[in-house]
């Protein structure tokens, strides 16, 4: 099971459902890919890091991620970071979208999972 966890930039912290979730995540092994931006996708990052999760991808346009907690991390053919929601979108089994209700990145990823798989969102 891969699961693409996608979020806003705007994000400060992780609210207690987003870490109910990756406990949940953790729990099931589930491989995890996340992108390398800051706002969720760092706080997400740095929570599966402290819990000790290694099953994590880091995925990234250019020569190297913005944002790495320590990860592996997989270089996605082009240059905006559209291309790189859009692989993640297609390589996932299961979504999980930490949004603010007004990123557009974010809700882009949602429709592009929808109907494809199982998004969840916080």
């Amino acid at each position: 099971m891969l699961v693409m966890i996608s979020g806003s930039r705007t994000v400060k912290s992780l609210t207690a459902d987003a870490v109910a979730r990756l406990e949940k995540l953790v729990s099931l092994g589930a491989e995890i890919v996340v992108g390398d931006c800051y706002g969720a996708d760092s706080l997400v990052q740095v929570w599966l890091k402290t819990a000790g999760y290694e099953k994590v991808t880091v995925a990234h346009v250019g020569d190297s991620p913005r944002f790495n907690a320590g990860f592996a991390t997989q270089r996605v053919v082009g240059s905006q970071q559209r291309c790189k929601d859009v692989w993640m979108c297609g390589v996932a089994d299961y979504g999980l979208a930490i949004w603010d209700g007004k990123s557009v990145g974010t809700q882009a990823n949602i429709m592009r999972l929808e109907g494809r798989c199982r998004v969840v969102m916080v």
